[in-house]
């Protein structure tokens, strides 16, 4: 009996092989949270195994910053020509029992490159493509809520997280980059836990930066009223203010704790960057962050046929005269 033609019809709009990937991406992400209860005794195994094991491992390294600073492209460009490792899409579908993930997503992929430079809304598709990794730490952070202290978790939380990401590194057995910009707010809980984390901090010229948020909102919630991304510690405050002032608000509290935390906690174990230079100097911010990483007892190597590819960075006027004078106001307002 021949094999049967499926055709697979939408009333709106027909479905397309991309929808298809998607589709099976949403389920595969369903089914290793469903295979959580069988897996969680050989995830406990490997804990002991590699987190509290002899094995030589690396500080993580932290890409921090407010939204819509560029990060994500520094993400994927370090990840993409740095023989590094990261969390992938793949290892994080597999948030509760990440080991296992790492350990799979090794013996799948080795460790051949990703291929991704574009993102949307800080997300980049592909099994292999690096990761926010939101899932993962809200194993230990609240969900509520993005500023968190260092007495707001419970010693076995912050236990757990050490030996989980100490166990993330040692199988992975390079050096790690991990991009989660929720992690800016969360600093001083970081500290106790990686007291030899580095940091790669990036910022954006914040008229530029105020305007992306605004029109992020605009596409997402239909107006720019909508709160999106990182809540800073003065959130509640900044709700009652113009959507204008609320975006740089929004910006300016964020990186005041970034850098407070940072210059009290971690004074010589941070990389300032500014987007505008990577985009014009890729090659020479890459080289920066690997001397900046190897005197501090990480070596990052370049990866074979390196050939960094330039940005053009989106800092021109992309939305009406009057908003974007009301954001200039408001930038000279708390910048200055």
């Amino acid at each position: 009996m021949p094999f049967p033609i499926i055709k697979i019809a939408a009333k709106s709009r027909r479905i397309t092989i991309m929808d298809l990937g998607d589709r099976i991406i949403y389920y595969l992400g369903k089914l290793t949270q469903m295979m959580h209860p069988v897996l969680s005794p050989f995830e406990a195994k490997m804990l002991l195994k590699y987190a509290r094991s002899e094995i030589v491992g690396y500080p993580p390294i932290f890409i921090i910053g407010a939204p819509r600073t560029g990060s994500t492209i520094l993400y994927q460009t370090i990840t993409k020509y740095c023989d590094v490792s990261y969390i992938s899409n793949f290892d994080c579908y597999f948030f509760k029992d990440i080991l296992i993930g790492v350990r799979l997503s090794k013996e799948l992929f080795k460790y051949s490159v990703h291929d991704s430079l574009s993102s949307k809304y800080g997300a980049t598709k592909g099994l292999k493509s690096p990761c926010e990794a939101g899932a993962l730490w809200y194993r230990w952070f609240p969900s509520d809520r993005h500023f968190v202290n260092d007495s707001d978790l419970e010693e076995n939380q912050l236990m757990e997280m050490k030996e989980v990401i100490n166990g993330v590194i040692r199988i992975k057995g390079r050096p790690i980059i991990f991009k989660n910009m929720n992690c800016g707010q969360r600093l001083q809980v970081l500290a106790k836990v990686f007291p030899d984390a580095l940091f790669i901090y990036i910022t954006r010229d914040p008229l530029y930066t105020a305007q992306s948020i605004l029109m992020v909102r605009e596409q997402i919630f239909g107006n720019r009223k909508a709160w999106w991304s990182i809540m800073p510690k003065e959130y509640d405050q900044l709700l009652s203010l113009s959507p204008t002032e609320q975006v740089v608000a929004q910006i300016y509290f964020i990186q005041k704790q970034i850098e407070h935390d940072l210059n009290n906690l971690f004074p010589d174990s941070y990389y300032h960057l500014e987007y505008e230079k990577l985009c014009q100097y890729p090659a020479n911010i890459i080289e920066e962050i690997r001397k900046y990483a190897a005197k501090r007892g990480v070596p990052i190597e370049i990866r074979d046929n390196y050939n960094v590819d330039h940005f053009i960075p989106n800092n021109r006027q992309n939305i009406d005269d009057n908003t974007f004078r009301d954001l200039k106001i408001m930038v000279n307002k708390y910048f200055g």
